[in-house]
């Protein structure tokens, strides 16, 4: 994924991946729309990755992430996060640290 940087839009919606989301993604510069909704990929969502400059559109709703949403420039709906059972921060409501 690190070696795809003129990559513009990409969507792997419903195609059972598992995992994480790998962190070369964000070197894909020309990203504006990154669409992983409805698979099976767990951890954190890698903060470079939410920090692309042209990123436009971001959903991962209805996987299995984990984590604090990295803080991004892009205005992400809280419906690009929802169904991950253990993910919290911006937009969705505040991570509780114990």
């Amino acid at each position: 994924m690190g070696n795809l940087t003129r990559l513009e839009v990409l969507e792997m919606v419903g195609d059972r991946l598992s995992g994480k989301i790998p962190e070369g993604i964000g070197n894909a510069h020309e990203l504006t729309s990154i669409k992983l909704s409805k698979n099976y990929l767990s951890g954190r969502i890698p903060k470079k990755v939410l920090n692309l400059d042209k990123l436009e559109v971001f959903d991962v709703s209805k996987n299995r992430l984990s984590g604090e949403i990295p803080k991004h420039k892009a205005n992400i709906p809280a419906s690009s996060f929802l169904y991950n059972p253990g993910i919290c921060g911006t937009p969705l409501p505040p991570c509780k640290h114990l």
